[in-house]
């Protein structure tokens, strides 16, 4: 990969070159999925490199998505938005494809370079400062605890590869506060109820090619880091599972009742991912095949739902040059090509048949409730609440009298239809096949 994206970061120094990344990346995603999805081959490259099933289907993701970021932007694709994407595609892959945690930890702090500088200078309004600054502080404060724990596991085990780690750590009176520190980092990242507040700040004063990507892959890379962890120490979070379940599945129930009383649509997708990436972990702390699979099902079935709805906020922003709900009014007058595609998406993310998203809840779901009955209030709230978010997004934007401000002759190049076929194809298509995702 390396080989690939170092050269194409090169030659976006070259001048008066022009090269067409969108249908490279999409390429190459394809290549790469012919080859390892699907296949239950762990492929080691070196003491630093894995893929595996685990990290295939998210690095294709990853090239899929970076493509589908450039696409929605043009025609006004600059050189510094092209070389961020790149850079931070090239360090998401990285990151899902290393088997040293010392490697991971640097991949999982360099992604964030990228899109704090997407913030700060590719952002629209003044606040855009404090928003990549609530970012820096929540992930870097998070992340000291992680990097202590893994100097802790050199100790403890002489090396670092993921593959090798001793699986039976002792469950000595300090389990608890190890289990802490090791995972607060990944729950900031993904993030979860309690430590979400940098979420939606950084998608509110983000471009639209920052908040997709935000959404579509850094988000899951807090996901991917407890997968791997998990899958060495399966007795990690055993200490504070209880803890966790009840804040995870009762956060989601929270954020979800959050997620209604949004009045700015951007706002309102963002508390929406936190809703999903909090059901997504409460699932994993099942343990269980089960809930293991509507996790990785989830995260990225989510990645290319929650990418579309960013790109259909930013192509409505720029009729209305406003962000909130209660303005924006009678889109199906003026663009009723746009009212289907947002009809289509926001039946994905509230997990509607025909998409494979409604796999993934059922196992959720039934791997929660097969732990414990305890939490059926919390996650049939969550349900429910998701629905009515999703279709309060729809119909309040879409229906309506036409506001008097917006612009009826704001029109879309085709690429950004395109864009959004892009993102629809997975979704329907691992219905069909959706094997391809079974753990």
């Amino acid at each position: 990969m390396l080989k690939i994206m170092f050269p194409l970061a090169l030659m976006l120094m070259m001048p008066k070159l022009k090269f067409h990344y969108p249908p490279l990346l999409l390429t190459l995603s394809i290549l790469f999925m012919n080859t390892f999805i699907n296949s239950n081959t762990k492929l080691m490259l070196t003491n630093f490199f894995l893929l595996d099933f685990m990290s295939s289907a998210l690095i294709i993701l990853t090239l899929w998505i970076s493509a589908l970021m450039m696409s929605v932007m043009l025609p006004n694709v600059t050189k510094p938005l092209t070389l961020l994407t790149l850079l931070l595609a090239t360090t998401t892959t990285l990151s899902f494809s290393m088997n040293n945690i010392l490697m991971f930890y640097i991949m999982f702090e360099l992604s964030l370079i990228p899109i704090i500088m997407m913030i700060l200078f590719l952002g629209y309004q003044p606040e855009r400062i404090q928003a990549a600054t609530y970012m820096l502080l929540y992930t870097v404060a998070a992340s000291l605890p992680l990097f202590i724990s893994i100097i802790f596991l050199y100790m403890k085990n002489s090396h670092l590869n993921f593959s090798f780690l001793n699986s039976t750590l002792p469950l000595t009176p300090n389990a608890s506060i190890w289990a802490i520190t090791i995972t607060v980092a990944f729950m900031v990242k993904m993030p979860v109820y309690s430590v979400h507040l940098w979420l939606p700040k950084a998608h509110v004063e983000a471009p639209t090619a920052g908040s997709m990507i935000l959404a579509a892959l850094l988000l899951k890379l807090g996901g991917f880091g407890l997968l791997r962890l998990l899958s060495s120490f399966p007795l990690l979070m055993h200490p504070i599972t209880p803890a966790m379940f009840a804040i995870t599945s009762w956060g989601a129930a929270i954020t979800t009742l959050l997620t209604v009383r949004q009045t700015d649509f951007k706002s309102l997708i963002a508390y929406s991912s936190i809703a999903h990436m909090s059901m997504t972990l409460t699932s994993m702390l099942t343990m269980t095949k089960w809930g293991w699979t509507g996790t990785y099902i989830t995260m990225t079935t989510h990645g290319l739902c929650s990418s579309a709805l960013f790109a259909l906020a930013g192509m409505t922003f720029s009729i209305t040059n406003t962000r909130s709900i209660l303005i924006t009014k009678g889109q199906i007058t003026i663009l009723p090509k746009m009212t289907i595609w947002w009809f289509i998406f926001a039946a994905s993310n509230m997990a509607a048949p025909p998409f494979m998203n409604l796999a993934g809840e059922i196992m959720i779901f039934s791997s929660i409730m097969s732990k414990s009955l305890a939490f059926m209030v919390s996650i049939f709230l969550a349900s429910f609440l998701s629905a009515l978010y999703n279709l309060h997004l729809y119909t309040s934007m879409n229906h309506g009298k036409l506001p008097l401000y917006s612009n009826p002759t704001t029109t879309h190049p085709q690429t950004h239809y395109t864009s959004l076929y892009l993102h629809l194809l997975p979704l329907t298509l691992l219905t069909l096949k959706p094997e391809i995702l079974m753990w």
